[in-house]
C-alpha cells in the first residue's frame, strides 16, 4: 500500500509540473499569436481550394481571372474573415505597431457560424447570394461542411505543434528547476508525511489543470504575458515550499557548474540524465498523468475494499457525434447566410476577443 501511495504522489507531482509547463507554453503561444497565424494559414488554404473555385463558378468564368485579381480577392477575403472588429488595427499604440507579433487586430478563432456570417458580407458571399435559392442552399451547405473539415485539420495541426513545444519547455523546466527523478522518489520514500500531504491535496492539484490555463485567457499584451510568467514561477516555487521538495538550484549538489571537480564528472553526468528523464516525464503532459492518477486511485480504492471499504465506481461516458447533426447545422447556416447577406448590421456571432484594457 505504501508503494502505491508513493507512485500516486509522484504522479500527482508530475500533473502539477506538467500543468506549469503547459502554462509556460500558453504564455509563449500568446506572446507570439500562433493561433491567429494558424487560423490565417487555414483560411488562406480554404479560400484557395474551395472559395475561389466556387466564386469562379458563380461568375461563370471558364479560364479564370487575372492573377492579380485572384490575389487581391484572396487577400481581401482572408482579411474580412479574420478582422477583429473589437480592436481594429488602426487603434493600436505605436509600441503595439512596432511589436507586430503582439498585434490583436485579427481574431484567433472562427466558428462555422461566424464564418458564414462574415462570408455573407464579402464580395464572394454577395456573389453567392445572387444565385437561385436551391443552388445557393446547396453551395452554403457544402461550404459549411467543408469549412468544418478544414478547421478540424487545422486544429489538429496546431495541437501537435503545441504539444511539441510543451515537450521542449518541459525539458527546460526540468533542467532549469533542477528536477531530479531519483531525488523526488527518494524524498517521497523518506517522508511519508509529504506523501500523505500530496495525496490529501489531490483534488486541488488536479484542479490546477483547468485553473492555470484559464488564468491565461486575458493575456493580450506584453505586460499580461510577463504577469502570467510571474504567476507560473510563483506556482513552481509554491510546489517546492509546500511539499518541501528537493528541487531548485539550492539543492544542486555537484560542485561548481563552470568548474566541476574531476571526481564529480560522473555524478554530474548522472544528474544530467536524471533531469532529462524528468523533463521527458513532464512532457508526457497533464492529461496523461491525470489518467495515471485516476487509475492508481481506483487501485487504492480496490485495495481498501479488501479491508472492508466499498470501492467507488468512476468513469465518463463519451457523447457520440453523428454526421446528421453536422448536416442539420449546415441547414441552419443557410438561413444565417441569407439573414447576414440582407443586413448591414455588425456580425452577431462573437468570435472576437474581449476589448483590451
Amino acid at each position: 500500500m505504501a508503494t502505491i501511495e508513493i507512485i500516486l504522489a509522484f504522479a500527482l507531482l508530475m500533473v502539477l509540473f506538467s500543468t506549469i509547463a503547459s502554462g509556460f507554453t500558453e504564455v509563449l503561444l500568446r506572446f507570439y499569436p500562433a493561433r491567429s497565424a494558424n487560423l490565417e494559414k487555414a483560411l488562406r488554404r480554404f479560400s484557395e481550394d474551395v472559395l475561389w473555385p466556387s466564386y469562379e463558378e458563380t461568375l461563370g468564368l471558364e479560364v479564370g481571372l487575372l492573377e492579380t485579381t485572384h490575389d487581391d480577392v484572396i487577400e481581401e477575403l482572408v482579411d474580412e474573415l479574420m478582422r477583429n472588429e473589437v480592436q481594429p488595427k488602426a487603434d493600436y499604440s505605436m509600441i503595439d505597431k512596432f511589436l507586430w507579433w503582439l498585434s490583436r487586430y485579427r481574431i484567433d478563432e472562427l466558428s462555422t457560424e461566424g464564418f458564414i456570417e462574415r462570408l455573407a458580407n464579402t464580395r464572394v458571399g454577395m456573389a453567392f447570394s445572387d444565385e437561385p435559392a436551391e443552388k445557393r442552399e446547396a453551395r452554403i451547405t457544402y461550404l459549411s461542411l467543408t469549412f468544418e473539415r478544414y478547421m478540424a485539420v487545422s486544429s489538429e495541426h496546431f495541437r501537435k505543434h503545441a504539444n511539441a513545444l510543451a515537450f521542449v519547455i518541459s525539458i527546460f523546466l526540468a533542467v532549469g528547476g533542477n528536477i531530479s527523478v531519483s531525488k523526488l522518489v527518494q524524498h517521497l520514500r523518506d517522508n511519508p508525511e509529504v506523501v500523505a500531504e500530496v495525496i490529501e491535496q489531490q483534488e486541488e492539484i488536479l484542479a490546477e489543470i483547468k485553473e492555470i490555463p484559464d488564468a491565461l485567457d486575458g493575456a493580450e499584451k506584453l505586460e499580461d504575458a510577463i504577469n502570467d510568467y510571474k504567476e507560473l514561477s510563483k506556482a513552481f516555487k509554491s510546489a517546492q515550499t509546500d511539499f518541501k521538495l528537493p528541487i531548485g538550484w539550492e539543492f544542486y549538489p555537484y560542485g561548481d557548474l563552470m568548474r566541476p571537480e574531476p571526481e564529480a564528472n560522473a555524478t554530474f553526468l548522472i544528474w544530467i540524465i536524471e533531469v532529462l528523464i524528468a523533463g521527458v516525464l513532464i512532457g508526457l503532459g497533464a492529461p496523461f498523468w491525470y489518467r495515471i492518477v485516476k487509475n492508481i486511485s481506483q487501485i487504492r480504492r480496490l485495495a481498501g475494499s479488501v479491508g472492508g471499504r466499498s470501492p467507488e465506481s468512476v468513469g465518463d461516458v463519451a457523447s457520440p457525434k453523428h454526421d446528421n447533426e453536422a448536416i442539420a447545422r449546415a441547414a441552419g447556416h443557410v438561413a444565417l447566410f441569407d439573414a447576414s447577406a440582407q443586413s448591414n448590421q455588425p456580425t452577431l456571432v462573437d468570435d472576437m476577443p474581449a476589448p483590451l484594457g
